[in-house]
Formats: C-alpha cells, structure tokens, sequence
C-alpha cells in the first residue's frame, strides 16, 4: 500500500509470472520505502497544484475583512486619522476650529423599535446613517465622529445645517 499519514492513498502492484519467490523481505522493505517516496511525491503534487487557488481564495477572504475594518473605521475616524493610522499605526490629536454638533432623533423611535425584527431595525437605523453620510458627501462635509444619533460635524456652518435637516426631513417623509 501507499500510505499518507497511516491511511491509504494509493496501492503499489507488482506482479511476476517468470520467477517463484521473487518478492523477498529485504525486497518488499524496499518497495515499502518506494511507495512512502511515492505518497510524499504525489502529496507534494496535489498540494502544489491546489496551492494557487488555496492562496486566491484565502486573499480573496483577506481583501474583504479588509474591506470591512475600513469602513468600520471610516464611521469612527476622520479621513485624515485614518490614513495617519494606515501611514504610523498610530494617530495624534487634532484640534478643529469649528466644530458642530448635531443632535438627531427619529421621533418615536423607541415604539418603532418595539415592532420591528432586529434587522429591520439594522436596516432602518442604516437607512438613515447612510442617507446622512450621502448628504455630508453632496456638501462636502466631513464627519468627525458618529457617537449614537449624535454626529460631530467639522466646519459646517449653521446655513448647511438647516440644508441638512431640511433634506434629511423629505427623507423621513419618503421613507413612511
């Protein structure tokens, strides 16, 4: 037999009609010995042709994970941390200037919230995360933290915040 790891891999046949006895002990440990080269040989062959798709497959699992702490990151962090991050592993305080607040509530969340599944309600709270994040990107505005319902806004001045809630408003209106 040819043996991987004690199980059987393949079967070496020999056979000989000329001679009786042909096959000794000393002879057989010798075969023995082949069909272990012929398992490591045919092994390192399966792992090498498979070898390839192995690493693609296992990128391809890395470059989406990766993917996911990025944008993670990008609803934590101002671009400029990140990237700081990305550069040094590390990231320094940042003083801004002007700073906004703003306080967003959706009105009646908590019985919304009762009537829905766990994912629709996921999906509502995205809904309204990422329509915020679309209104920022339109006016060029950058979000400096998102803590709750709570987003700390970086140079936006009061005329772009009354934009702002007004757009937001006709969502909500479109959205129920």
């Amino acid at each position: 037999p040819v043996l991987k790891q004690g199980e059987i891999f393949g079967v070496l046949y020999l056979e000989n009609y000329v001679n009786e006895a042909v096959f000794d002990e000393k002879k057989i440990n010798i075969l023995n010995l082949i069909s272990a080269q012929v398992a490591v040989s045919l092994d390192n062959a399966f792992l090498y042709e498979h070898l390839e798709s192995r690493v693609l497959e296992r990128t391809e699992v890395l470059e989406a994970e990766k993917g996911k702490t990025e944008e993670m990151l990008e609803n934590i962090l101002p671009k400029a941390a990140i990237e700081e991050l990305k550069r040094t592993g590390k990231t320094t305080a940042q003083k801004f200037d002007h700073v906004t607040v703003l306080i967003a509530d959706i009105k009646g969340f908590t019985n919304i919230s009762e009537k829905l599944t766990p994912e629709e309600l996921i999906g509502e709270i995205d809904f309204y995360f990422r329509s915020f994040d679309d209104i920022m990107t339109k006016y060029g505005l950058e979000k400096i933290k998102t803590i709750g319902l709570l987003l700390l806004l970086h140079h936006l001045h009061i005329p772009s915040v009354r934009i702002i809630l007004t757009q937001f408003f006709f969502i909500q209106l479109s959205r129920h």
